[in-house]
């Protein structure tokens, strides 16, 4: 009598543990990211910089195949001897003035040891008189 009831008892697990696996076949889920209905990337933070001061000092440099520009910024209401250098991949300034620049937050390549980023835009802003 006992015997039959541990018997019972097995039989009885292995088929709730055969459903269990057979319903776990129907229960995944994906792990890709879904796009939106526009089908474009989203940002969840921000992935540009904004710089907005007076450009004081320009410097191209070249590696022999990419051309990377330093550029020298004094920002808008900051002291006028905080400066801050920015090294460009390319030449998206030129000369000196006063500037807004959008660029990429993380750096797109290295010059020589130091992160050169990508600019998205300059806009030069002039004394329209």
């Amino acid at each position: 009598m006992r015997k039959s009831k541990v018997v019972t008892f097995f039989v009885l697990l292995g088929i709730v543990a055969s459903a269990l696996l057979f319903f776990t076949l129907f229960a995944h889920g994906s792990t890709k990211p879904r796009p939106n209905r526009l089908g474009v990337s989203q940002f969840y933070e921000n992935p540009y910089v904004y710089m907005f001061g007076a450009v004081t000092d320009v410097n191209v440099l070249t590696d022999g195949t990419q051309t990377y520009t330093n550029v020298t910024f004094q920002p808008f209401g900051a002291s006028m001897l905080y400066t801050q250098n920015i090294l460009f991949v390319g030449t998206p300034i030129e000369h000196t003035g006063f500037f807004i620049v959008t660029y990429e937050r993380s750096a797109g390549r290295v010059f020589e040891g130091v992160p050169a980023h990508y600019a998205l835009k300059a806009f030069e802003i002039g004394d329209d008189k």
